[in-house]
């Protein structure tokens, strides 16, 4: 499962995005309760404009809580809003990303919040810290 996970990270950034979505919606038929692939198949989404369905895996992932989900639902969250355009809601999901502990090194290499660099509250968010 995590290497189709990785093939569809990878087919993202290629712009393959109906290969991807074909993987992340088998990952989802196998496992419906995974962060990663709902989050993914939301990135997919938003990428190709398809805002019923993006919108629809965040109001997913906005209920998923607890140890198992830690900090990738908020993350994802934050991603596809990012890609939707929506800046401000993709910092705000980021700062509860982080409140919980979030892997800075994913929010520094995403290609997904580019678009964000030049916000002060994403500069403020993703500085280094002693």
């Amino acid at each position: 499962m995590e290497e189709r996970l990785v093939a569809v990270w990878a087919l993202e950034l290629t712009g393959a995005y109906a290969n991807a979505e074909q993987i992340a919606r088998a990952l989802i038929a196998e496992d419906s309760t995974n962060v990663d692939f709902r989050g993914m198949l939301g990135s997919l989404a938003a990428e190709r404009g398809e805002t019923a369905l993006a919108d629809s895996v965040d109001r997913w992932l906005a209920h998923q809580t607890g140890d198992h989900v830690s900090w990738t639902a908020s993350y994802y969250r934050a991603r596809n809003a990012a890609l939707l355009g929506r800046r401000d809601d993709a910092v705000a999901r980021l700062r509860e990303a982080a409140d919980k502990g979030v892997w800075m090194t994913y929010v520094h290499i995403d290609p997904a919040f580019a678009t964000l660099r030049d916000m002060p509250d994403f500069v403020a968010l993703t500085a280094l810290k002693d």
